[in-house]
């Protein structure tokens, strides 16, 4: 699960939480904004995404060879990425 939190944050989540505080630093109505809330924010809702893309993308992924759910939690659904 820390290698998936981690690549989904690297991939999206720093997005988000890099795009929050450019729309905050250059829209003067938003200055009174919690920077660092509404980044956490934008961190969850950007791995939150990423989340959904590799839902999305699974089947072609298996097919590729590519799995990006924990081998933990697969076997204790008593599955591997080669039967999933």
């Amino acid at each position: 699960m820390e290698a998936l939190d981690r690549y989904i944050y690297l991939v999206a989540g720093c997005v988000g939480e890099f795009w929050t505080r450019i729309t905050v630093a250059h829209t003067p109505a938003l200055r009174g904004w919690d920077v660092a809330e509404m980044s956490a924010c934008g961190v969850r809702f950007g791995k939150a995404l990423q989340l959904t893309n590799v839902l999305r993308d699974c089947p072609r992924d298996l097919r590729i060879g590519r799995c990006y759910f924990p081998r933990d939690l697969l076997a204790q659904a008593g599955l591997r990425p080669r039967t999933f």
